[in-house]
């Protein structure tokens, strides 16, 4: 997945798209992309759509499970994903 460093309009545009069209967008979540911060009940791809590539991320693996940290050092921001959903975040 094509994913540049900084907010390249035509990737967010395009990240937008696939989250209206496949990935059940939201109201909440488009004021979340609108406003670039976090909400609850994003998945990975509307995260990046909102607040840009990470500076780093962690992952986590378990039995049917999957976890994600994001961290976001110039907002010191952090965002959790629990099976591709965010379920927190720290700012």
């Amino acid at each position: 997945m094509r994913n540049p460093k900084g907010y390249d309009l035509d990737y967010v545009a395009a990240l937008i798209h696939r989250a209206e069209t496949d990935e059940g967008l939201t109201m909440p979540m488009n004021a979340g992309i609108r406003g670039r911060y976090p909400v609850l009940g994003m998945n990975m791809c509307i995260v990046i759509a909102a607040l840009g590539k990470a500076d780093r991320g962690n992952r986590t693996v378990h039995q049917g499970h999957e976890s994600y940290q994001l961290v976001y050092s110039d907002r010191n921001l952090y965002v959790y994903l629990d099976n591709n959903v965010v379920t927190s975040f720290q700012d």
